[in-house]
């Protein structure tokens, strides 16, 4: 019984012993494996190349410092780098040390060709046998390699030189012109066309490519004044008004890409040495763009102030010096009003008051059946805008009222084309009114510009879907205007005549307001517009009465 005691312990002693020397044994393994890929990780591949060295880091391949993965990917039978990475890298150093066989080709010098008659043997690594000696040597934990260069023999001829030449002489036998729909007109000369031009030896043949990127490079300065940046609807505000408003508007960005094939396409079709000489027509480019969106700043989206939801334009030709500056005044009491979410908004409410203190000038309002001159003539334009406007986004109206006969600024789109009487709305302080709601759920801002003689509004916030449509206006009767009355004028010489109102026929006109919302729901408003048919009138001198003046007259007088 003792002896067999004895036997197991001495058993167990020698198991212990046995395990101890094992760890110890795999402790060095590991210890050492992690030092040799340590180490390859620090200095990377090792390439010998004919007695010069070249190094690939071990980062730019995958490996990893990981003598665990080592171990994994052994029993895997993967490898502990990228090999797709390791080749790229193989392929960068042979760019870099290859020394190629000089063959026979084409000089370019200031986009002029010239035949180049010297060749000479190069010598340049096989690549694939550099992989193949990598991952040999780095499946041992080997990171030095060693390479020989081999002789590589020019193979380009003099016919396939001659040929090439022959082409690159058509490639660059004149200007490639860039067009814009601007007016823009863009030449490029064979000098910067040569510096496009490619070759390669393809067996006895000098063959000609186009570098495109080189293309895009070159022609990217040109093309970028023609470059529109876009511009992000903003605004800042100042005594609870919005100031410094600046509408968002797209930019533009000549696309590149097309134009450097459209490029390619007129050289490729240059190559063929039978080809017609190029022409400025033939050798065109029309260039394209695309639209650079517009954004909107922090602050418009803290206010909901994120996109046009409608506008409106409106003509003024014709207009006198006085009620060009009243439209002018009155726009700007209007500009960068920020209408709240359930506002019933009242345009003679918010231009306040209107005389001389407040910058308006007298001109022609039309008041009852007479046309007068008062202050703040021609706000009416205005208000007519402003109406449009509203019609346009979508926006209930509240209040308004007709001019009580026809005005001809008003019968006209933003366009200057005719679209009758029936779109109009009048003001006077303090009434008529033209009010409407803000039923949005968001604030609106209110903008107006002018430029030349037509004034636009635009409001700015939050659409929720809906949309609008205007049917009409429709004319539904027309009155012939009263006969022409003369008026006598002592201050008028004898003889002299004066006409002082314009003979206008009288109508009532109708228009339909469709606003249809999201939820599928529709609110509709009839505009009914009813206006007084005004005889021609005269001023005559105190012994002269005109006897042959028409009765009627379609032209329409100027007024508010």
């Amino acid at each position: 019984m003792q002896k067999h005691k004895l036997k197991i312990i001495h058993i167990s002693i020698t198991a212990v012993i046995i395990i101890s020397a094992v760890i110890a044994l795999l402790t060095w393994f590991m210890v050492g494996l992690q030092l040799k890929i340590r180490s390859i990780y620090a200095s990377g591949i090792e390439f010998s190349i004919s007695g010069e060295s070249y190094s690939i880091p071990a980062s730019d391949i995958g490996l990893t410092d990981n003598g665990i993965s080592f171990i994994k990917n052994k029993f895997t039978g993967k490898a502990i780098y990228d090999e797709q990475k390791l080749k790229e890298q193989i392929a960068v150093m042979a760019s870099k040390v290859n020394q190629p066989a000089q063959n026979l080709g084409v000089k370019l010098d200031n986009g002029v060709a010239t035949l180049s008659t010297t060749a000479s043997a190069g010598k340049i690594i096989d690549q694939n046998a550099a992989y193949n000696a990598a991952t040999a040597r780095l499946a041992s934990l080997n990171n030095n390699v060693t390479l020989s260069f081999m002789d590589e023999q020019p193979t380009v001829t003099l016919s396939g030189a001659q040929a090439a030449l022959n082409q690159i002489n058509g490639i660059v036998s004149g200007d490639i012109h860039l067009k814009y729909t601007d007016g823009s007109n863009i030449k490029i000369q064979p000098s910067q066309i040569a510096d496009w031009i490619g070759q390669f030896p393809d067996g006895t043949e000098d063959r000609i490519q186009f570098n495109r990127d080189q293309i895009i490079a070159s022609i990217d300065p040109l093309l970028a004044p023609l470059d529109k940046k876009s511009i992000d609807l903003d605004f800042s505000i100042e005594d609870s008004k919005v100031t410094n408003f600046q509408a968002p508007q797209d930019g533009i960005v000549i696309d590149r890409n097309k134009a450097a094939d459209d490029i390619i396409t007129i050289l490729q079709k240059r190559e063929d040495p039978d080809a017609p000489k190029p022409t400025v027509d033939a050798d065109t480019v029309t260039l394209a763009d695309a639209v650079a969106k517009a954004g909107v700043s922090d602050q418009a989206k803290t206010y909901g102030i994120v996109q046009l939801i409608g506008t409106a334009t409106t003509p003024f030709t014709g207009s006198t010096k006085n009620r060009i500056s009243n439209i002018k005044t009155g726009a700007s009491k209007l500009n960068g009003v920020l209408i709240t979410s359930g506002e019933n908004f009242s345009t003679v409410g918010t231009l306040g008051q209107i005389d001389k203190s407040t910058g308006y000038v007298p001109e022609l309002v039309i008041l009852g059946n007479d046309t007068i001159p008062e202050f703040g003539g021609g706000l009416c334009q205005v208000s007519t805008t402003l109406f449009r406007a509203v019609l346009n986004a979508g926006l209930p109206v509240t209040d308004r009222q007709s001019h009580s006969y026809r005005v001809s600024y008003y019968e006209k789109d933003g366009d200057g084309k005719s679209i009758g009487p029936g779109l109009d709305a009048t003001i006077y302080d303090p009434a008529p009114d033209f009010r409407f709601l803000n039923d949005t759920g968001h604030d609106i801002l209110m903008v107006n510009h002018i430029i030349g003689t037509k004034i636009t509004f635009s409001f700015y916030g939050t659409s929720d879907g809906r949309t609008a449509e205007v049917i009409g206006p429709k004319i539904l009767t027309q009155t012939a205007p009263p006969p022409t009355v003369t008026q006598a004028n002592p201050s008028l010489q004898t003889g002299a005549t004066k006409q002082t109102e314009f003979a206008i026929r009288g109508a009532t006109t109708t228009a339909t307001y469709n606003i249809h919302y999201a939820d599928g729901t529709t609110k509709t408003q009839v505009f009914n517009s009813t206006y007084k048919p005004m005889p021609a009138i005269y001023e005559v001198g105190a012994t002269n009465t005109p006897t042959d003046t028409p009765a009627s007259s379609s032209v329409t007088p100027p007024a508010q």
